[in-house]
């Protein structure tokens, strides 16, 4: 996920729980836009979007960046099951957006909750010090 995509899906969790980053500085707002990047920048947008509704329609709170890695977890389930599902199967062209969901999800769900020191140094760094991913 870009930082730019971050921002619109940051926006869409300040529009459901809008006490959450009301009163963020500009420096802040980028803070909070660069953690969230960083954590899901192998995670396609739509897909994330996907979890954060999932966290939206059952919590009264903002959900956490663990909170949608979780979801994500949740989302690659269900798309095997579907896929899986012999019935859908049956049904042309069902099926091909789900496998998506699991081709992108396969090596979220198995990721270790903490990232490693690797996988942060080169992301921490281009933010740090360009602003970019």
């Amino acid at each position: 996920m870009t930082p730019e995509e971050t921002a619109g899906i940051l926006s869409m969790i300040t529009a459901a729980y809008p006490h959450v980053y009301k009163n963020l500085g500009e420096d802040e707002a980028k803070a909070v836009i660069m953690i969230w990047a960083v954590q899901f920048k192998d995670v396609p947008a739509d897909i994330v979007f996907m979890a954060i509704n999932k966290a939206i329609a059952t919590s009264k709170y903002a959900p956490t960046i663990a909170e949608i890695k979780a979801k994500l977890t949740g989302l690659y389930w269900e798309a095997y099951d579907i896929v899986n599902n012999k019935e859908a199967l049956k049904i042309p062209g069902s099926v091909e957006k789900y496998k998506r969901i699991m081709e992108v999800l396969q090596d979220v769900k198995f990721r270790a909750a903490e990232p490693t020191i690797d996988s942060m140094i080169g992301s921490a760094e281009r933010y740090l010090l360009t602003g970019e991913e």
